[in-house]
């Protein structure tokens, strides 16, 4: 690869590491038996069969693809791919062919994609540097753009269709939007990111800040809420872990968790892993295997 090209990609992934883990994306649980898993390792994306051999979708060479998320049908998968001065949202067939893009345009971030149950349109976060970050819908043909919420990330889109979730950028309230009403509800969940809807569309599980101890530091945890509100509650607690984690996701059956595991979070050099875990907060084998960084889990349905 050309000096040049190489230099592009360690700014691309630069970016994507920072943007990871900073307002990751949550993709929608949609209920079905458990299928491939999807993520990404390295510049590309990957899948992870049932039968647990692995396989590379995405091939790109001047830049780097992020963030997959099965649709519904588990038919496609949508995604950002960075390269030049920003990001934008791509889908192909679940397969890897057909990559085409969905959103254009020079100097804009775009991110988190998210599918509406139809498959036909998705929300996605951008990051203007003048208005910060909003959440947008859009058809997969690139047309129909709709801005959903200002000063908004995260977003996620119940199984039914008709409420939006979303992280306040300010603050790190979670919050919804009923699709139908526009009304929108803060939940009690601040400090937070990355929801994800549960199959069943009752309950959202999400990263939080939390205190160890009534004067101890803030700790990254996975925490769980109902979409009517009441108190939030723990699912993994990491006061006592070697390490945080980001972008939860529910498995097709709503039995597990699967997140990004970062060992050792002072150290810069640590690479990230995935890992599952069920309702009683514990640790379980399966993930994707750790092989050199892995982000963004989406689980696929199966009918």
């Amino acid at each position: 690869m050309a000096a040049a090209a190489m230099k592009r990609v360690a700014i691309a992934l630069s970016c994507l590491l920072v943007l990871l883990l900073a307002a990751a994306p949550a993709q929608a649980a949609w209920s079905g038996r458990n299928g491939a898993i999807a993520f990404v390792r390295g510049p590309h994306i990957w899948v992870q069969l049932p039968s647990g051999k692995e396989r590379q979708l995405t091939d790109e060479a001047e830049g780097a693809d992020a963030e997959p998320t099965y649709s519904r049908d588990g038919e496609t998968i949508a995604f950002v791919r960075y390269e030049g001065n920003g990001s934008h949202i791509w889908v192909m067939n679940s397969d890897g062919t057909d990559q085409r893009p969905v959103t254009a345009g020079e100097g804009s971030y775009e991110s988190q994609p998210a599918f509406f149950p139809a498959g036909q349109g998705l929300v996605f976060a951008r990051r203007d540097t003048a208005t910060g970050w909003s959440v947008f819908s859009i058809r997969l043909d690139g047309h129909g753009e709709q801005l959903q919420a200002s000063g908004a990330k995260n977003p996620a889109i119940s199984p039914n269709r008709h409420m939006l979730a979303f992280v306040q950028a300010r603050g790190g309230w979670l919050r919804t939007k009923d699709l139908r009403s526009g009304e929108e509800r803060r939940l009690p969940t601040w400090r937070s990111q990355e929801p994800d809807f549960s199959p069943d569309g009752k309950r959202l599980v999400f990263v939080g800040q939390r205190r160890c101890g009534a004067k101890g530091r803030g700790r990254l945890s996975l925490m769980t809420i109902g979409v009517q509100g009441g108190r939030p509650r723990m699912l993994l607690n990491t006061c006592r872990r070697s390490f945080i984690p980001y972008s939860p996701v529910w498995s097709p059956g709503g039995n597990r968790v699967l997140f990004v595991r970062r060992d050792n979070p002072q150290n810069v050099g640590v690479v990230s892993r995935l890992q599952l875990l069920n309702l009683r907060g514990g640790l379980l084998r399966g993930a994707p295997r750790h092989s050199g960084g892995e982000f963004s889990p989406s689980w696929q349905a199966r009918r």
